[in-house]
């Protein structure tokens, strides 16, 4: 199960280098898309990209030492963060190709 949590550490790191590469040239990505599918706030490109491994990465670890969690929790953590992270630049890349 560790193996597990450290595949999709290195999945969410390398999604987020793959979008900086690929993606659209944009200082600024959408972070939030309100009901009639128009973002209503965006953050600059390195912080939209880095921000959900960085989150990923600290909700494992509080739930590691405050929670006790064991890895298949962990896992369980990283991968909500990996489909949420996978949807939000499938979201962006449909925003920024859009035009």
């Amino acid at each position: 199960m560790i193996y597990l949590c450290g595949f999709l550490s290195l999945a969410l790191i390398g999604l987020s280098a793959g979008a900086y590469l690929q993606l659209p040239r944009a200082s600024h990505l959408p972070m939030q898309w309100g009901l009639d599918g128009r973002p209503t706030w965006s953050a600059p490109r390195g912080l939209a990209l880095c921000l959900t491994p960085l989150l990923a990465g600290g909700f494992a670890l509080l739930f590691h030492l405050l929670a006790d969690a064991g890895p298949a929790a962990i896992a369980l953590i990283l991968g909500a963060f990996t489909a949420a992270h996978i949807l939000h630049l499938v979201l962006v890349r449909r925003h920024l190709t859009q035009d």
